[in-house]
């Protein structure tokens, strides 16, 4: 992931609440240290309940305009399994295809109507060709 890329991530995630809870009197800091450096260029992030555990996930779309990468799934630790909510695991090679692509957007759906969140990724072509 950029250094470009590092800080709107950890903005992003602080935004949702997912580092700091945003209670009267507290602020939301810098956690742009916690954040995965991949090597990655991430184009988007989207966020679910993919463990179902009432904690957000979040899977990001790699690749880009910059080229093929593995786009990436982090499962927030809080709640079910025990860790403080904020802390990410890496469940990308668990739980996402091995397939590199240049990702330039993730959004969750319910395709199926099972009452679990879906993820449909949408890939740019400008510079490789994709189907």
């Amino acid at each position: 992931m950029s250094l470009s890329a590092i800080q709107p991530l950890a903005l992003a995630i602080a935004a949702t609440g997912l580092l700091a809870s945003a209670t009267p009197g507290q602020v939301f800091v810098d956690a742009s240290d916690k954040v995965p450096n991949t090597g990655s260029y991430t184009d988007e992030i989207d966020f679910a309940d993919v463990d179902r555990d009432g904690d957000w996930d979040a899977m990001l779309a790699d690749g880009g305009e910059v080229g093929n990468d593995q786009n990436r799934l982090y499962v927030n630790q809080g709640n079910l399994q025990g860790g403080p909510i904020g802390t990410f695991l890496d469940a990308t090679a668990a739980q996402l295809p091995v397939v590199a692509d240049n990702s330039a957007d993730v959004e969750f759906v319910d395709f199926d109507g099972d009452g679990d969140p879906d993820s449909y990724t949408a890939n740019a072509a400008d510079i490789i060709n994709q189907a």
